[in-house]
């Protein structure tokens, strides 16, 4: 599709890109049902993480990837993933300890950015192993999906040891941005790996 043929005003395509990364709550809500009638993720999981990439690329495309989409992004990525994470530990009681990490870590990442958008205005995006560190996390929820109280253990202390030590970037750059800007966003590396 011929995105610059799209006859909108910045703020129309602006309000688009949003609109498609805010419709991704609709697949959280039935990862969640999922998750509560005790069936396999997998291919919800997948559809969120397609449809995760999707709307950054339709951002991009249409030169709207602004700190605004990208604090929506960071929203509904947070939103999902506390919805899911309080859901897997109603049906895997073993899941519980790893989540609560995972949660107040995202609580802590969340003070952090905003912490530095409200001195700057820029959004912050976590690049390289923060990618990894995000899907980890995925690949937790898929192993607690299983019911199996070991893969459960060892895949929350993998996901918890990656994703809860990357927060330090986000905390290191609310006290001193590091990284690059680019489009009002500013991308940081890890640093603690």
């Amino acid at each position: 599709m011929n995105f610059e043929s799209i006859s909108l005003t910045k703020k129309q395509k602006e309000a688009l890109a949003i609109s498609a990364t805010l419709a991704r709550l609709l697949i959280t809500k039935k990862l969640i049902s999922d998750i509560e009638e005790r069936k396999n993720i997998l291919g919800t999981m997948g559809v969120f993480l397609a449809a995760d990439i999707a709307d950054g690329m339709l951002a991009r495309k249409l030169d709207v990837d602004t700190p605004l989409r990208r604090l929506a992004d960071a929203a509904v990525d947070r939103v999902s993933i506390f919805s899911a994470a309080l859901a897997m530990s109603k049906v895997n009681s073993a899941s519980k300890p790893y989540f609560a990490i995972l949660g107040l870590r995202d609580i802590v990442v969340t003070s952090a950015n905003a912490v530095h958008y409200l001195r700057t205005g820029e959004a912050v995006q976590g690049e390289g192993l923060h990618k990894l560190g995000s899907m980890s996390v995925a690949l937790f929820a898929l192993g607690a999906n299983t019911g199996d109280e070991t893969v459960t253990h060892v895949a929350g202390a993998a996901s918890t040891a990656l994703y809860g030590g990357l927060a330090i970037d986000y905390i290191n750059n609310a006290i001193g941005p590091h990284g690059y800007v680019e489009n009002g966003v500013r991308h940081i590396k890890p640093s603690g790996f």
